[in-house]
This record gives structure tokens, sequence and C-alpha cells, in this order.
């Protein structure tokens, strides 16, 4: 359909220099205190304030028309609102029975007349979008209009369920489904002769996420910026041409059908605009949602950028699975190499003592004098039952001087654990004291000078609420590890080490714990799915991972071998002169297949009336037509044509071509390996060095031997692939504690530094890994020693003075403050609402942040 191209001349508004206005940015002032320039709120329907139609309209080359409106006050520069209908046109809209149809009609008439507009919405239209026809109203009208079609699949799934309700209710099927969540409604972005054009796209279904299951997808629209709209922004900034012209676009308000959108958050490509639900006993603003999602006050020490990445959770893609009480949910801490043991029995009687329905696996602690006024250093103690603690050992300590009188018999110790507590709404630090004989004590030597933490990002799931999962997602199989999101928590959960069927119980480690929040003693929280581990396949080494392991004393022989075996193999088959086995080589090799499922999904997935396409062109990309050399060439072998033939054999050089161009990317296959995920060892069992591999389904391609348990040398890597020490030489053994564990990579807590600390500084919140145990890999691998590990200290200062330099530049200091500033703003300005906006957006004008890793080592 005509796309929109907007060029508005607009009120000034926060964060946008005009030549009238004094600079943005003093160059004398501290980043982290911005200047504020104050406008005024444009006003909801709700308030019942007077809104004005500015007299300036963009009459656009396509013939639609966008207003900007705005609330005119004394001294105050207003705010403009962009609207794309006129007001009786936004009122008609208006009374559509459910936004579906109200987006689906607006998209049509989008780009028309005025009078046709107001012709068409004077007419009876259906409640359902798949009854609209507009061309016999408006010929011409809608001739482009399609619609989802697994949305209808779906809306008559939701009809027939609906039918069998015991309490049916009021509410249509297509409500139910935006109540829901998973419709998207979405304008896209993009770059124009003239400028900038924006297109409303058809409302679709799409994996939703928290945020649109919470409000409703009635309350969300999403901006998609194409790519080369995003390049222009990010080079140009907000200051001149069309980064200025977004920038201002972005902090006005979006009406549509009488309600007024905001931009509240942004990710990635996209800024999503927020509206108060229809079903609120008063307005809900976009401050009130944030309030609701992540408390200020309890979060007053995050930096305002950190605070947007954990807001940006909620837009995860995820799909819900089962649901925790507040009782269900256990915090524990997270352990380090400087971690120690402690008995389940001593761990019994601390959480009778704190009054826990549970013993949990990990505890915070400190050693304790009273008289002294003196308690030590914090650590976390682990259980790791049955393997304990020998004797009647109650728990380890490290020496001090302390500890190392002898004199003392007994030792005081402090612990302490976050508990949900129903007077305060959230989680809080509860403690108790224990004495503990000193002959039940075990004194270590040689405490770790670095404290790195082992376990960073993973924790436990119960069998239970497992099963659960697996019911919920239809699975056939108990996947043993789950990437997902939890209240404002991320990270991976797997199998508990106990295999009680009916436990019931989710742990979220320190480092998985993102933000806090209140919770409503009643609650039921949702435990949203991003991902699974799935039956293990066989992995690659590209380009950038060649090198590393190269260097690690593999011949280069091993890759040239096998791209040599894999160029020669490919040319065999393209030379064949059988056209069937012709046919089968270019659909394999150039993946035909799959770009034919991915068009035939297109058109099943879309509607278009053909009674009004009498040329046909809209249906032509739907047409199965050859698109590529390849296709046409598996045409006409089918269709009776030699491999001799001149048109065959032209266009299988062209077809030769793309594959071998495609080859040299070196995306090299290895048989005996394996993609997957990582997590640290529950069972505190494995020695450094060693980890755990259990494939479920695995057959080497090669032999067809089925691998189950994983023994010997294996290398393990991790994409980014740089350093030396991004690849590693471990041992895979035997471990029947660990057999529970099917298709993820176990690795050891013991150590100096975990093994996804060696590889990229990677963590265990859903990373994955490939393990290759080809002994022409495994043979000649040679470790690479921690010299050439970059010290922590300089990554820590290369990402911070990365960060700084992106504030000091074509951004602001915002992103720098912390959210005490913004708390300190609201109470004193009561500019928090833009101020934070402007947060967000900035980062949507800087440099994208791919590539730092790598280019850390070239600078």
């Amino acid at each position: 359909m005509p796309s929109l191209t907007l060029t508005h001349t607009v009120a000034p508004v926060i964060g946008v220099k005009r030549e009238s206005e004094a600079p943005l940015i003093n160059p004398k002032r501290r980043a982290e205190v911005p200047d504020i320039i104050e406008i005024d709120n444009f006003p909801d329907v709700a308030d019942g304030a007077r809104v004005q139609s500015v007299a300036h309209t963009s009459h656009l080359e396509d013939g639609a028309r966008v207003r900007s409106v705005a609330q005119n006050h004394r001294g105050v520069n207003p705010e403009a609102a962009t609207q794309y209908f006129d007001r009786d046109i936004e009122k008609e809209l208006a009374q559509l029975d459910n936004h579906i149809i109200k987006w689906e009609v607006a998209r049509s008439i989008f780009s028309y007349p005025v009078e046709d507009q107001r012709k068409v919405l004077a007419s009876d239209l259906p409640s359902d979008p798949r009854d609209v026809n507009l061309t016999t109203i408006v010929p011409g009208c809608g001739v482009d209009y399609d619609y989802d079609m697994q949305m209808s699949t779906v809306i008559d799934q939701i009809k027939h369920e609906m039918k069998s309700e015991e309490n049916p209710t009021d509410e249509s099927p297509i409500q139910r489904l935006i109540r829901s969540g998973d419709v998207r409604f979405a304008i896209d972005l993009s770059l124009s002769e003239t400028g900038w054009r924006s297109k409303m796209t058809n409302a679709r279904l799409a994996t939703s996420n928290e945020l649109l299951r919470t409000y409703g997808s009635d309350c969300w629209i999403q901006f998609h910026l194409s790519e080369a709209m995003l390049f222009q922004i990010q080079w140009s900034g907000r200051r001149i041409g069309v980064g200025n012209e977004m920038w201002q676009f972005f902090h006005r308000p979006l009406r549509f059908c009488h309600r007024v959108y905001r931009s509240a958050l942004v990710k990635d490509e996209c800024v999503w605009f927020f509206t108060s639900p229809m079903n609120c006993p008063r307005p809900m603003y976009t401050t009130d949602m944030i309030q609701k999602q992540l408390p200020l006050e309890l979060n007053p020490t995050m930096k305002i950028s950190k605070f947007n990445s954990r807001l940006q959770l909620g837009l995860s893609t995820t799909t819900p699975s089962i649901k925790f009480n507040l009782n269900q949910i256990r915090r524990v801490p997270d352990i380090y190499t400087s971690s120690l043991r402690i008995s389940k029995e001593l761990m019994s009687d601390i959480a009778t003592k704190l009054g826990l329905s549970y013993v949990p696996s990990a505890i915070s602690g400190a050693h304790k004098v009273t008289e002294a006024n003196y308690v030590g250093q914090k650590y976390s103690w682990a259980l790791f039952d049955p393997v304990g603690l020998p004797g009647q050992i109650l728990l380890q300590v490290w020496s001090n001087d302390h500890i190392s009188n002898g004199l003392i018999k007994f030792f005081k110790f402090q612990f302490s654990i976050p508990v949900y507590v129903p007077s305060s709404r959230r989680w809080k630090d509860v403690q108790c004291d224990i004495v503990v004989p000193r002959m039940r004590i075990e004194i270590r030597k040689g405490k770790p000078t670095d404290e790195v933490m082992m376990t960073d990002g993973a924790a436990a799931i119960g069998w239970g609420a497992a099963l659960g999962i697996k019911k919920a997602l239809g699975l056939s199989y108990l996947p043993a590890a789950y990437q997902a999101r939890i209240l404002k928590s991320k990270g991976l959960w797997y199998l508990s080490r106990d295999l009680d069927k009916d436990g019931f119980w989710i742990e979220i480690r320190d480092s998985q714990w993102k933000g806090d929040v209140r919770c409503k003693p009643g609650d039921a929280i949702t435990f949203n799915i991003c991902n699974f581990s799935t039956r293990a396949k066989a992995g690659h080494v590209n380009r950038q991972s060649i090198p590393v392991i190269v260097s690690r004393n593999v011949p280069v022989s091993v890759f040239t071998d096998r791209q040599r075996e894999a160029f020669k193999a490919v040319l065999d088959e393209l030379t064949s002169t059988n056209p069937v086995h012709l046919s089968q080589a270019l659909e394999v090799h150039g993946h035909l297949l799959n770009l034919k499922a991915k068009r035939l999904t297109t058109t099943t997935n879309s509607f278009v009336r053909k009674e009004v396409d009498e040329v046909g062109v809209t249906w032509e990309k739907y047409s199965n037509r050859p698109c590529n050399a390849m296709e046409e060439i598996v045409e006409l072998l089918k269709s009776g044509f030699t491999a001799r033939n001149n048109r065959v054999v032209d266009r299988l050089n062209v077809a030769g071509k793309q594959i071998c161009e495609k080859m040299m990317n070196f995306k090299v296959e290895i048989s005996s390996s394996a993609t997957i995920y990582a997590i640290p060892d529950p069972t505190g069992t494995l020695k450094e060095g060693e980890v755990f591999l259990r494939l479920s389904r695995f057959r080497d391609p090669k032999t067809s031997v089925p691998v189950n348990i994983l023994k010997g040398d294996c290398v393990v890597a991790r994409s980014p692939c740089v350093l030396p020490t991004d690849a590693r030489k471990v041992k895979a053994v035997t471990n029947q504690r660990l057999a529970c564990y099917e298709d993820v990579l176990v690795c050891s807590i013991q150590g100096k530094k975990s093994l996804l600390d060696y590889l990229s500084g990677g963590d265990y919140d859903g990373d994955v890994v490939i393990v290759i145990w080809d002994d022409a890999f495994t043979k000649n691998f040679v470790n690479a020693d921690d010299k050439h590990l970059l010290p922590t200290e300089k990554y820590n200062n290369f990402f911070s003075d990365t960060v700084a330099l992106a504030a000091s530049g074509r951004g602001s200091g915002l992103p720098t403050m912390k959210v005490q500033d913004f708390i300190n703003l609201k109470h004193e300005h009561g500019t928090f609402d833009r101020e934070f906006r402007r947060a967000q957006l900035v980062s949507l004008f800087q440099p994208v942040a791919f590539g730092r890793y790598s280019r850390m080592y070239k600078v």
C-alpha cells in the first residue's frame, strides 16, 4: 500500500536544540547532571483537557494527511502530538467494535482522501477483519488488503473453546485474543527520497512478551526502524537531518482512536509506545507502568542505563508456562571460588531458625565475634548433599586470626538469606546467629586471592516444576535446562540434583536477580520461557575461531582437508549427469526447500482478495515460480531437460559459483561435535578441568555410531573467539550423579576460574558452546597460559570508557545517571517523565555495541 512521508513543523521538545533556544548541553556541567528544558505534558483524553489542531497540515504526495496537535499554554513550550487522521475520523474509528478492526480499517484507508475515509466509516463495518471488503464502498480501496491467516485460525480456535466454557462471558474471541497479547500492532519507519516515511503493517499474530500479556496488545504500538534508517540516525545523531526529525517524532505522543500513546521503551531497532488499558479505574501513564514493573524507590543506586535494560526484559520474546506462588521462589547466593561447604544437618538447623519451609542449597554468612564487635568477611556456603563433609564436620571456614585462636571452643556465625516479607511485599534479608563447636569445624587454608563467580546466571528448578513446563509447552521429552525470565530475573535454570518429582519450586541466584520488585502475597508469578535445551546437533567452526584453534597447535591441514573434502563432495554432485541426483544436490546445497517453505508459509499466512486483484500482481510473489538460478535448474530438470542442455549448463555455472562463494566463508562443519548449553556442576563433584556430557540421541554423522556419555579429551569454544584462551581443552568424565543432565555441558565449579570465564568472558545465563571430541583437534591441542587473558580491570575500563565516550558524544549524560537522580527530578522539578523518555531514546542514536569484545583487542 502507499506509504506516508512525515514532514512536520513541530514545537520544540526536550533534548532538541532549535536555533532560537539556548544550547542543550553546557560544556562546563558534569555529565551526570543534565540541563532541563521545561515542556508541558500532552493531556490524555481522560484529563478532559482541550486539544486544538495546528493550522499547518502536511499534504503529502500520496494524498495522506498527518496533523500535529498541541495544547496551548502561556509561557510554556507546547508538546506536539502526531495524529494520522482528522478528529471526526478518529471518533468514528474509536467506535468500532475491537482494536483489530480499528487498526485494519485505519490501515486500509490510511492513504485515501478524507471524503473516502468518511464514506467508509459511515458504512456498516463488521467486527471481524476477515469480513472487511472496502471495495464495495469505495472502488479500489483495500485492493492490497490482507490479513494474517494464522490469526484467523486462532480466532476460530478461541471461538470453539469459548463455546465449551461452563461460564460464558460477553467477551468476543477477538477481544480475548487482543487481551492475551498475541497480536502485534506495528508501524514501519524507513528512509525515502524526501526524508522518511511510515507505514502501518497488518495486525499479525506474533510470539508475545510479558508486557503485551500484562496490558493487552491494544496498549502497545511497535515502531520498527529499517536497517538503513537506524544506520542513518546513528551516523547523523539526534541534532541534524533525519536524526533530529526522528528524535522529535519519538518525543511526541501519538493519537490513535481517541487514545494517546507515548514512547515508553526502546529495544534493539524498535521503539514501543504505550497507552493506558481501557479497563483501568484511573488512567495509567508510562511512569505508572514503569513503577509497576521496576519500582524506582527499590532500586535507587542502579544506573539508569542498567535500569533501562532491566525494563527491556519485559519485551523479550517469551512463552508463558507454569506459575509459582511466592513461597515457591527461593533466593540463594552464588557460588564463588572462595565459597565453602556446609552440612545438611547445620543447614536444616539454620532453615528452622530462619523460619524457612525448605532447606536452601546455599546461604551467605560470616564469622561473628560479639565481644569484639567483629563480623568477618562474608562468604557463601553451599550444600552438596549427599556429597557433603567428612565425619562430624558441620562446615568449613577459611583460616584467619580469630579462627586460628586455639583457646576458643565455640564459634558464632551470622547467616542471612533473602525471603519474601508479605508486610512490605518484597524480598528482604533475614538473619540468624548459630554457634558451632570448634571440633566440628574444618579450617581451610589457602583462600583464593580473587573471588570469581562460578555459577553466574544459572540456578536449579524442581522436577515437579520442570514436568509442569513440559506439559505446558507440549514437549515429548524433559529438557535439562530452560532459558527464561521470571519477575525481573533472567538466566538459565537446570533440573535440581534431587529427583523429587513433586518438587515444585525454583531458585533465583543473586546474579540472576536484576532488580527489586514488589509483589502482593497472593500473586502468581509466571515462568516465561525464552528457549530450552534440545537434542544436540553437530556444530561448526567459522573463520573467526579457526585461527585461535590453529594457534593452539592444531594443524592447519585439519581444516583444509575438511574444506577440500566438502568442496569435492559438492562439485561431484553438481557435475552429475543424472537429473535426479543433480536436482537433489541443488535442493540440499542451495537450501531450496527452506526458501520455498518460507515463501509458502507467507502465502498461507496472508490473504489477498482475488476478486479485487484482476491483474494478479499481488499474487505474483506467491506463484511458486523459480526465484533464482538453482530453482530454475530444478524446474528445467523436472520438466525433462537434460543436464547437457545449454540453458541448464549456463544456469548451473551460476549456481555452482554461488554455492562455492558461500562455502568460501570457511564455515567448517565438524561431525564429532555438539552445540549445546553450558551449566555449572550442581553436585560439586567435578574436579577442575573436568566436564560431563551425556547426549540423548546423537549419532556420529560419519560412522552412525550412537554417542552417549562422552569420555576423554575434548575442546570447548564459544563465540566470539578471538583470544588464545577462548578455546579450551578439558576432560570429559563419567559421573553417575550427573546422569540426569542430557544435552547440556556440565562444567566444574572448582578451580580459579569457571570454564566459561575463559571463553571470552562468558557466563551460564544461556551461553551456547561447541564441544569437539574429534581426535584431530584434541590430540595436539595445548591450552593457552593465563597470561594471554586480559586483566579484569582492563575489561572493566574498556567497557566503562566506551559508555563514557558514548555519553559524552551525540547522546547525553543521562545514561550515566542513577535512578536516585531521576527520583530527585520527580520530586523537585516534575520532569521525570520527559527526562526518563529522553534517557530511553538516546540509546537509539548511539552506535551499536556489537563487536566490542573483538575490537577490544585491536585498540
